[in-house]
C-alpha cells in the first residue's frame, strides 16, 4: 500500500543517516552517494563546516520519498556529539 511504502522510505533514509555517520566516524565519508537498501535507495550528501556535518538521506522506494536532514558535531578524534534535536524530516 502507498502509506507502507512511504513509511519503507523513511526507515531507508533512517538508514542513510546511520551509514553516514559510520562514514563519517571512520573519516571515509565522501560528499554524496547512494546505498542501497531492503527495495529501496537512500541517497545521501554530506557537508561539512568546520567540525559541523549536515546530512540529508532521501529514501525512495517505487514511487514514494522520504527526506531526513540531521546536523552532528564531529571533534578532532572523529567523536560524534548529537544536539536535543539532531534530525529532521523535511520535504522531499
Amino acid at each position: 500500500s502507498t502509506k507502507d511504502a512511504s513509511d519503507e522510505a523513511l526507515v531507508i533514509a533512517e538508514s542513510g543517516i546511520q551509514d553516514a555517520l559510520m562514514k563519517i566516524a571512520r573519516a571515509t565519508e565522501s560528499s554524496s552517494y547512494s546505498l542501497p537498501v531492503s527495495s529501496g535507495t537512500a541517497t545521501i550528501t554530506i557537508s561539512n563546516v568546520s567540525t559541523t556535518y549536515t546530512i540529508n538521506s532521501t529514501g525512495t522506494l517505487n514511487s514514494k520519498s522520504r527526506k531526513i536532514q540531521a546536523t552532528v558535531t564531529v571533534d578532532e578524534n572523529r567523536k560524534i556529539t548529537y544536539g536535543s534535536n539532531w534530525w529532521t524530516e523535511v520535504a522531499p
